[in-house]
């Protein structure tokens, strides 16, 4: 029994951290949100099955699997709103620089 509960704590962090690889990868160069695709395809994803197996839970498939998300966790909706500030500021600077340019 305690297991399990280690098991479901790991499970609830990989997912927490796959949501913050997700937002991650919306904002950034190419290169960034390539990296943070690989991040959770290569070792987030593996790390969630691998603990719904250990719970019994392996027979989810991938819709089930997508559906297990952070909502309502806090703090997700503070990183995405300081990233969305920071992508806006950051195409504001790329203009400051192109009206500089002209």
């Amino acid at each position: 029994m305690c297991q399990i509960f280690y098991i479901h704590t790991v499970l609830k962090i990989v997912i927490l951290l796959r949501a913050i690889y997700e937002e991650l990868g919306k904002y950034g160069s190419v290169e960034n949100q390539v990296l943070c695709r690989q991040r959770v395809d290569d070792e987030l994803e593996p790390n969630i099955r691998y603990c719904l197996y250990k719970m019994g839970r392996s027979n989810m498939n991938e819709a089930e699997l997508l559906s297990l998300t952070v909502q309502g966790t806090p703090g997700i909706d503070l990183l995405k709103e300081k990233l969305e500030v920071r992508d806006v500021l950051h195409q504001v600077d790329r203009n400051d620089v192109n009206s500089w340019k002209s």
